[in-house]
């Protein structure tokens, strides 16, 4: 009788497993060598989030060099079984990306969670998140939902001050602004290195889901004019198509894959200008000089914060030229001490 006893205890634990209810029966298993990272470039379409989230967990594996990492995706939703071994996990982290959105509850933005989740879910800390947009205030289903989801004991780190901003008129106020993972390194005896005069070379950056056809072919247009060569990369999956309508003759196509754009940005010196935000950053990490061209308000924010280098689309056919001739050096004003207070924590935490 106790041998079949075993067998549906057995069972029903492994039914139990796949619903993801493991916190509300109070069958947690932690497991304090084990942490979850939820990661933003899992099924994504924009390769910016993989620039995020390989920094992201370059930094925690030097905080966690003996723990084991659960990788669960955001854009594709949360199984009940992911749900279970995250509740079990010591640690819960999201890294980076756009991911924090006003109507989150109902579905919007690019994490695909819903109350059921959040419910059934441990709470989570915030690595380098961001705010997707400019945006009203907040109503009072959202806010209920960001208190399910966030955890209240540890401390958040967000890329910049507006959102640190937003989740504070929500009553989250455990929260840091220590810039995306992205720009950790870029202090001011890495930036020191960075080349400040033109190269010979460009590449540039489109964004489909944000066009400007005159603005962003007079980028184009200026970059063939004034450099020897000329790369696009497609950063995201619809930027292609966008640099097919522009119906601009000369420039080298490069595959859409980080390695080809690290490749591109080790063989030498070359600058880049464009409108992806981390397309800018990542030539930045080479030590390559870069132009981001500001379509939003994630690149504003960080120039806002931190002295991120951008130049307005707007203001593209005033100044571009200028900026690409003249030699400026990169002062990137990171607060380490946030950092510092941010990866600290999990001594207490883990």
């Amino acid at each position: 009788m106790s041998k079949f006893k075993n067998k549906v205890a057995a069972y029903t634990k492994y039914r139990l497993k796949r619903y993801g209810v493991n916190k509300l029966l109070g069958y947690v298993e932690l497991n304090p060598d084990l942490l979850c990272l939820f990661d933003t470039s899992i099924s994504s379409l924009n390769l910016g989030d993989e620039i995020i989230n390989s920094c992201g967990k370059d930094v925690l594996e030097t905080i966690f060099p003996e723990k084991q990492f659960l990788i669960a995706s955001t854009h594709n939703g949360i199984s009940g079984k992911i749900i279970t071994d995250a509740n079990n996990s010591g640690i819960r982290i999201v890294c980076g990306s756009n991911l924090l959105h006003p109507k989150l509850a109902s579905g919007r933005g690019s994490w695909n969670i819903g109350f059921l989740d959040v419910i059934r879910m441990k709470k989570v800390l915030l690595m380098g998140a961001g705010w997707s947009n400019y945006s009203g205030r907040v109503g009072y289903i959202n806010k209920l939902f960001y208190k399910l989801l966030l955890s209240q004991d540890g401390v958040h780190s967000v890329r910049d001050e507006y959102t640190k901003r937003k989740l504070g008129e929500m009553g989250v106020h455990n929260v840091i602004n220590t810039g995306c993972p992205t720009m950790w390194g870029l202090d001011p005896k890495f930036c020191n290195k960075i080349r400040v005069t033109k190269a010979s070379k460009a590449v540039f950056t489109l964004t489909d889901y944000d066009k400007d056809p005159e603005n962003d072919k007079y980028m184009v247009k200026t970059l063939l004019e004034m450099y020897e060569s000329v790369y696009f990369w497609p950063q995201g999956s619809g930027d292609l198509s966008y640099f097919k309508e522009l119906a601009v003759e000369g420039v080298v196509r490069i595959a859409p894959r980080l390695s080809s754009y690290d490749e591109l940005l080790n063989n030498g010196d070359i600058d880049f200008v464009g409108t992806r935000l981390h397309g800018g950053i990542r030539a930045l990490q080479y030590m390559q000089r870069a132009i981001i061209v500001s379509i939003d308000n994630r690149a504003r924010e960080k120039a806002k914060d931190f002295g991120l280098p951008i130049i307005e689309r707007s203001c593209l056919k005033q100044d571009l030229k200028n900026r690409i001739i003249e030699s400026r050096t990169v002062d990137i004003k990171i607060d380490s001490s946030s950092i510092d207070k941010w990866r600290s924590q999990f001594g207490r935490l883990s």
